[in-house]
C-alpha cells in the first residue's frame, strides 16, 4: 500500500512539473518580446524608455481586437445572412488592426529613428515566427 501511494505521488509531482514547462504565461512572453527587440533593434536604454511603453499600448489594443476577432471565428452561423454579418464584422476589425499599425507606427517614427522602427518591426515578425516553431515542436513532441 505504501508503494502505490508513493507511486501515485511521484506521478503527480512529475505530472506537474510537466505541465508548469508547458504553460503559457503572456506577461512572459511580452517581457520576452520586448527584450528581444531591444537587443534586434539596438535600442539604447534611453529609447527603450521611450518606446516600450507607446509599443505596449499598441499590443494591448490589438490584443484586445484579436480577442474580438477569435469570437467570430468560433461562430457557427446558420443562415446566409449571419454569414455575411460575420464576414464584414471580421474585414471591419482586420481594418482597425491596420488603422491601429498605421497610427502607432507613425507614433514610432517620432520616438526613433526609422531605421529603427524598421529594425523593431523585422525584429517583431521574427520573435513571432520563432515563438510559433517552438510552440510547434513542443507539440510534435508531446505527440499532439
Amino acid at each position: 500500500m505504501k508503494k502505490t501511494v508513493i507511486i501515485l505521488f511521484s506521478l503527480l509531482v512529475v505530472l506537474s512539473v510537466c505541465a508548469q514547462k508547458r504553460h503559457f504565461s503572456p506577461q512572459q512572453f511580452q517581457a520576452d518580446l520586448e527584450k528581444y527587440i531591444v537587443r534586434e533593434a539596438k535600442l539604447t536604454n534611453k529609447e527603450a524608455a521611450k518606446f516600450l511603453p507607446v509599443y505596449s499600448e499598441m499590443r494591448s489594443k490589438q490584443r484586445a481586437l484579436f480577442d474580438e476577432k477569435k469570437r467570430y471565428r468560433h461562430m457557427k452561423p446558420t443562415t446566409d445572412e449571419e454569414c455575411k454579418k460575420i464576414i464584414q464584422k471580421s474585414d471591419a476589425i482586420d481594418t482597425q488592426i491596420k488603422n491601429l499599425e498605421i497610427r502607432y507606427h507613425n507614433r514610432f517614427l517620432k520616438l526613433l529613428p526609422a531605421r529603427k522602427v524598421y529594425d523593431v518591426l523585422k525584429a517583431e515578425s521574427r520573435f513571432h515566427r520563432q515563438a510559433f516553431k517552438k510552440m510547434n515542436a513542443g507539440r510534435n513532441k508531446s505527440g499532439k
